[in-house]
């Protein structure tokens, strides 16, 4: 069963996208809590991975205007801002066992597979 998703929205209607979301279900009021991560810019939300680090927070990567952006979520304050990891696309996002997040996208030309620590 999907507990969670990532998600993009066109905010103000004019036919680009301009808003990364994250929904969690809540299951104990049976309903989809949806926040939004980041919002305003032309291409929030394009070629966006979601996955999780090793305290169970949700951790987005994502392109907009040609960078390529992580960003975590914090249990207390909420997601925090975008750390820019580099201009790319077609994003990819993984943790392994030491708990290291590790960004995989195509560099701007599309021509090669980079990957960012």
């Amino acid at each position: 069963f999907l507990n969670y998703l990532s998600l993009f929205k066109r905010s103000d209607k004019d036919n680009w996208l301009d808003t990364l979301k994250f929904a969690w279900w809540d299951g104990s009021n049976s309903k989809w809590v949806i926040e939004i991560v980041e919002t305003g810019t032309v291409g929030f939300g394009v070629h966006v991975s979601l996955a999780y680090d090793s305290t169970g927070a949700p951790t987005v990567v994502h392109r907009a205007n040609g960078e390529v952006r992580f960003l975590r979520r914090d249990p207390d304050s909420g997601w925090q801002p975008a750390e820019i990891v580099d201009s790319g696309y077609n994003c990819s996002l993984t943790y392994d066992a030491t708990g290291t997040a590790y960004a995989a996208y195509s560099d701007s030309s599309y021509s090669q597979a980079m990957c960012a620590q």
